[in-house]
């Protein structure tokens, strides 16, 4: 087990005892600083999370090859990347994000070389920076995944029967923040819609990093519908703030009418919650239920995949 313990300014030490990780929820405060809260306006007529994350245990961390390093002020690219270098090979910053000044991301060619930089990081107020002469007198902050963090189950599934994750028991959620773990996720839905069965965050297939999306599986489908219905979820910390996005978990289907044709339309209403072809969709929506209960579902959706819904189905859609 790894911790990484560390007092404000100080050099960040890691024994054969344990990893803790700053991103996880094992408790909750219905208190953040007023400051935080009244700086963000629109928030206040939305679901809303209010707490913090406190640190978890790991066993032998497995980390991301990919790192988040963000600054309040323009990064030094050469100051930080020669010191990066140290640790192993890896692109800094990566093709693609260099204009981002402040926030950019870090390649490595093997994840070991993460676990020996976060090694060799400072620890502050519970957060990981490089160390001083590294950052050239800019404070820059590093936010490691651990790749564990992806998945989540409540330790009850294991005593239930499994139900895998499908449209009547699952969410599709984006739009989430760095640090937001599967467990801290499964916490703060828990404590906003219902008991979660599992959560799993999607990882890209180069460097298991997280894309900003994922699925949660309630155990009951009043809990999906409460989720969906509320669209959105600010989760707000001293740390950030982030809108999370709500969506029904949309996946490849046969039409409920005709089965072999193919499910080009889902209806979101609790009363239906079904695939249909374009032309029952049409006679569907036409007899009351209201189009925008209706989403288009992608044609080239591979079966077993998920996507968010991108598009409302409306009387002139075509196939």
């Amino acid at each position: 087990m790894l911790r990484i313990s560390g007092e404000s300014s100080t050099r960040t030490s890691i024994s054969s005892e344990g990893y803790e990780s700053r991103n996880s929820v094992s408790s909750f405060s219905l208190s953040a600083p007023a400051s935080r809260t009244s700086s963000i306006g629109s928030y206040d007529t939305n679901e809303k999370w209010i707490g913090e994350l406190l640190p978890q245990m790991y066993i032998n961390p497995q980390f991301s090859k990919r790192i988040f390093l963000g600054s309040n002020d323009s990064i030094d690219v050469d100051g930080v990347r020669a010191f990066l270098e140290a640790f192993g090979p890896c692109e800094f910053p990566i093709h693609g994000h260099e204009k981002f000044g402040r926030h950019v991301y870090c390649r490595f060619e093997d994840p070991r070389s993460v676990r020996a930089l976060v090694m060799h990081c400072d620890m502050h107020r519970e957060q990981i920076y490089l160390p001083f002469p590294a950052r050239n007198s800019r404070i820059v902050q590093v936010i490691p995944f651990v790749v564990s963090d992806s998945h989540y189950r409540h330790p009850a599934s294991e005593f239930v029967e499994y139900e895998p994750p499908n449209e009547q028991n699952t969410i599709f959620i984006g739009a989430l923040h760095g640090r937001l773990t599967a467990k801290a996720i499964a916490e703060i839905f828990s404590a906003k819609f219902g008991p979660v069965r599992q959560v799993d965050l999607v990882l890209d297939g180069i460097d298991n990093y997280p894309v900003g999306s994922g699925t949660v599986t309630f155990f009951s489908q009043e809990s999906v519908i409460k989720a969906q219905n509320a669209e959105t979820l600010d989760v707000i910390t001293s740390c950030f703030s982030k809108r999370i996005h709500i969506d029904p978990c949309i996946r490849r289907g046969a039409c409920f009418k005709c089965p072999l044709a193919y499910g080009q339309v889902f209806c979101r209403s609790p009363e239906c919650y079904n695939y249909m072809c374009l032309q029952c969709a049409k006679e569907h929506f036409k007899n009351g239920c209201h189009e925008n209960m209706g989403i288009m579902v992608d044609s080239m959706l591979k079966p077993h995949s998920v996507i968010r819904p991108h598009r409302i189905f409306s009387q002139s859609c075509s196939i």
